[in-house]
């Protein structure tokens, strides 16, 4: 089964107030999150991977949310590759950015 994961920059517009906040979206088949409360969004791709899992899957060794853990768990687990803005990543590109912390398992 295919399953294909995205992480999007995205700039949120609040239509009745016309305030903007920019951050990502993750998604994929089963799961999607966001975030809108980046001061910046990195322009290198890969350093949006890094924002991204310090932010929604690194915190103090534990996951901020389930759906962040399936879906950055889920890459780790089954060495795929990911959608970054509009371009694919191969998982050997990405797979040293899921090694820098040592416990993924938010039971740990």
């Amino acid at each position: 089964m295919s399953n294909r994961m995205y992480i999007e920059p995205t700039e949120f517009k609040d239509i009745r107030t016309g305030n903007i906040n920019i951050g990502v979206r993750c998604y994929d088949d089963y799961a999607c999150f966001y975030t809108d409360w980046w001061a910046t969004v990195p322009v290198d791709d890969l350093e949006i991977l890094k924002k991204c899992l310090e932010d929604f899957y690194f915190v103090d060794g534990q996951m901020t949310t389930k759906d962040c853990y399936g879906f950055f768990g889920w890459i780790k687990e089954n060495h795929c590759g990911i959608y970054i803005g509009g371009t694919y990543y191969k998982w050997e590109q990405i797979a040293p950015f899921f090694e820098q912390k040592t416990s993924l398992d938010p039971k740990s």
